[in-house]
């Protein structure tokens, strides 16, 4: 079952991955909702909001780069920086066009060649603005009008979560910031304050959009950027009795019978350790690293770290043989099962009244204590 379709450690269903990247939380297109295949992909309301918002002006900065460049004349520097970096930004843009699966947070890739196409971009249409007379002087409004209209049209879908505020705002302030710099072109100091305002006004809802997962909390393991992480956010962490995702009845228990082992305890993967060790600040063994697949121990390294006093508790299935969800061998499985002593529920778990969804709680997983 693909990963945010199965419960997850809390026992509760999970989330399409990718669900939350468009407008209302709606995945779109794509595997993981990442929109249509095509050369307009990243323009798309799946994608545009996670990296795309600066790629109009990228275009117009673009040309104002490599307006001088000539066949038979060698290339300058500027114009080697501008052809280095859109040999990183067109291939990966490329790539993401056509590509099937991927998720949002893979876009982080094509954010160095736009951050400093625009930054150089920007000084450079600034200075033909100020000082060309031809057709370039115009390229510094062009791409600020194209990206202030893609900008608005990112916005417009999320009006409702948002509020019409960030559209009025950002429109106007645009709109005025650009007729001063039209209006004010022979006043140098003036409409390079514009200028600078400008760009400024471009960078504050992307600036908004990448403070999102933080802001949310978002899911650590598949980051995306966008205000409907704030739906997502509250439905995780809203009023079901737990403390960020641990079980404290389960901590206490543990803290208070611990005889000098390294670890709290050691668990089947990282998505269940995680939690746990951001917390309480102690360290959790995930035995089958990331997802559960990856296993840490053999049965000789299990018991050579039992024997060091690494690891005392272990939280995996119940059940005999292999766990589903990963953390070792069914050997290394069987081996804890075979030599520990299962601690009764009622000692690490919460009372099933209270509705929590805890980890490790009445999702088939049990407390193990080694035997010594």
């Amino acid at each position: 079952m693909p990963e945010g379709f199965k419960p997850d450690s809390n026992n509760r269903p999970g989330d399409m991955p990718g669900g939350g990247g468009g407008p209302q939380g709606r995945g779109g297109g794509g595997m993981f909702g990442t929109g249509q295949a095509g050369p307009l992909r990243l323009f798309q309301s799946e994608l545009s909001g996670q990296i795309s918002w600066l790629l109009p002006f990228v275009a117009f900065a673009c040309i104002g780069l490599l307006a001088e460049l000539r066949r038979r004349k060698p290339l300058t520097a500027k114009q080697n920086e501008t052809l280095f970096w859109l040999a990183w930004l067109l291939p990966v843009m490329a790539f993401f066009s056509v590509a099937g699966f991927f998720h949002q947070y893979y876009l982080i890739m094509l954010a160095p060649p736009i951050a400093v196409l625009a930054g150089a971009g920007w000084v450079e249409l600034w200075k033909q603005y100020s000082e060309q007379d031809g057709w370039r002087k115009w390229l510094l409004t062009a791409g600020f009008i194209a990206a202030l209209a893609f900008e608005l049209y990112v916005l417009q879908p999320y009006l409702k979560q948002i509020g019409t505020g960030w559209s009025i705002g950002i429109g106007a302030a645009g709109i005025a910031f650009l007729l001063i710099l039209l209006l004010a072109r022979k006043k140098q100091k003036l409409a390079f304050t514009a200028a600078v305002a400008g760009m400024l006004v471009l960078l504050v809802a992307p600036l908004f959009w990448s403070a999102t997962p933080i802001l949310y909390g978002d899911n650590s393991m598949l980051p995306q950027a966008g205000p409907s992480q704030q739906r997502i956010g509250q439905r995780q962490g809203a009023g079901d009795g737990r403390n960020s995702g641990i079980n404290t009845k389960l901590v206490n228990y543990l803290t208070k019978n611990n005889t000098g082992e390294t670890c709290l305890f050691a668990t089947t993967d990282a998505s269940t350790a995680e939690a746990y060790i951001i917390q309480t600040g102690k360290a959790v063994i995930p035995m089958g690293g990331f997802s559960g697949s990856d296993p840490v121990f053999t049965v000789e390294k299990l018991k050579q770290a039992v024997a060091d006093k690494k690891v005392k508790y272990f939280l995996i299935s119940s059940g005999s043989g292999f766990d589903g969800r990963g953390g070792g061998s069914s050997e290394v499985l069987d081996w804890i099962r075979k030599n520990s002593t299962e601690v009764p529920e009622e000692e690490w778990q919460p009372a099933a009244s209270d509705g929590s969804g805890l980890m490790g709680m009445r999702n088939g997983m049990a407390l193990y204590k080694i035997n010594q």
